[in-house]
């Protein structure tokens, strides 16, 4: 159950935000601008981008695994699939924007085997 109720898929108010907040962080985290990508990271993954560890409790408010629960999503599933994602570098464009999804799916799918990520919920 969501934190603000059974919410439709195209959601209130509430979704919308931390759909924004958390669109903002993978922007950021895969952008090229190395103070935004620090405070992404630190945000996401509690500053561990190797391992993704994340620290902080859903019940903490506004943290990731917060938005997370409140969005219905997989925090490690979602975690994984950020970090597969190739950073833009010096490019304008994100690279993934070219990626066909099943080659994004398909190295999710392996950072979620490598690190023993259970295979429910989705993204």
């Amino acid at each position: 159950m969501s934190v603000f109720g059974d919410a439709p898929l195209e959601g209130g108010p509430e979704r919308r935000l931390l759909l924004a907040m958390l669109e903002r962080a993978i922007l950021d985290f895969v952008g090229n601008d190395p103070r935004e990508v620090e405070s992404a990271a630190t945000w996401l993954f509690g500053g561990d981008v190797e391992h993704g560890e994340q620290g902080e409790e859903p019940s903490t408010a506004f943290s990731f695994p917060w938005v997370c629960e409140g969005l219905d999503l997989d925090t490690a599933r979602v975690s994984a699939f950020i970090r597969a994602l190739p950073k833009r570098g010096t490019r304008r464009i994100a690279p993934w924007y070219f990626m066909d999804r099943a080659e994004v799916e398909a190295v999710t799918e392996r950072i979620v085997l490598e690190r023993g990520i259970r295979a429910c919920g989705g993204v």
